[in-house]
C-alpha cells in the first residue's frame, strides 16, 4: 500500500513539473502612461498557450483598469488615474496579484483609493473566488467572520463590522490570506482599505491543500 501511494505522489510531482515547464511561463509589466494616465499591470505570456494566455491578460487588464469603468462621462483631462500591481503570491502555476488604484479629480478634496485582486490558475486560466479556496462543507463564512471578529476587536471603525459578503474579496500571501474592504466602508480615508490578515494556521484545516504555501 505505502509503494502504491508512494508512485501515486511521485507522478503527480512528475506531471506538476512537466506542465509548469510546457506553460514556459514569463511575467513581463506593461506600462499604459500619458498625460493623465499611469497604469502598470503585469502581462502573461505562456508561448505553447495562446488561447489560455489571451483569457488571463483580458482578466489582468479589465482588472488593472476597474477603477476608471464609470468615467465614459469624465473628458480625460479631468481626472488622473494611477493603478500598479503586486505578485503577492506564486506557488507552481497558482498565483495572486494585487492591484492599488487611485483617482483623481480637481475639485476632490484627495484622491479615490481602490483595491482588487486576482488568484487564478496559469494552468486552467481559472479565477479563484473566495469560496473556491476552500473545502466543500467547510463553513468557511462562520470561521472567517470569528476569526475577523476577534481581530478587530478594540478598533475604531465607522461601523460595526457585519462580516464578509458574498463575493468577498481577497489576496494570498506566502503568509496568509488577507481579506480587505475598500475604504469607507470601515476606515476612513485616512486609514485606507482595512485588510486583515489570517495566518494559514488558522485555517489549514478549512482550505484547500492546494492553496498552502
Amino acid at each position: 500500500m505505502k509503494k502504491i501511494i508512494l508512485l501515486l505522489f511521485l507522478c503527480l510531482s512528475i506531471y506538476f513539473v512537466t506542465s509548469c515547464s510546457y506553460l514556459n511561463l514569463q511575467i513581463k509589466e506593461k506600462t499604459i502612461k500619458n498625460q493623465n494616465n499611469n497604469i502598470r499591470y503585469p502581462k502573461i505570456t505562456l508561448k505553447k498557450q495562446p488561447k489560455l494566455q489571451d483569457k488571463i491578460n483580458r482578466q489582468i487588464y479589465e482588472v488593472a483598469l476597474a477603477g476608471k469603468k464609470d468615467l465614459k462621462k469624465y473628458k480625460p483631462e479631468t481626472y488622473d488615474y494611477l493603478s500598479q500591481y503586486s505578485v503577492t503570491y506564486r506557488k507552481g502555476p497558482l498565483i495572486s496579484i494585487l492591484f492599488q488604484s487611485s483617482l483623481t479629480f480637481p475639485k476632490l478634496a484627495h484622491p479615490i483609493n481602490t483595491l482588487n485582486s486576482l488568484t487564478f490558475n496559469l494552468l486552467s486560466g481559472n479565477h479563484y473566488q473566495l469560496k473556491n479556496i476552500f473545502s466543500f462543507f467547510s463553513n468557511y463564512e462562520k470561521k472567517i467572520n470569528k476569526i475577523l471578529t476577534e481581530k478587530l476587536k478594540g478598533k475604531n471603525l465607522l461601523q460595526k463590522f457585519t462580516g464578509i459578503t458574498k463575493n468577498q474579496t481577497y489576496y494570498l500571501t506566502h503568509d496568509g490570506l488577507v481579506i480587505y474592504f475598500q475604504e469607507y466602508i470601515y476606515t476612513p480615508h485616512v486609514q485606507g482599505p482595512l485588510t486583515i490578515l489570517i495566518p494559514y494556521s488558522k485555517i489549514k484545516n478549512i482550505i484547500k491543500k492546494e492553496f498552502l504555501p
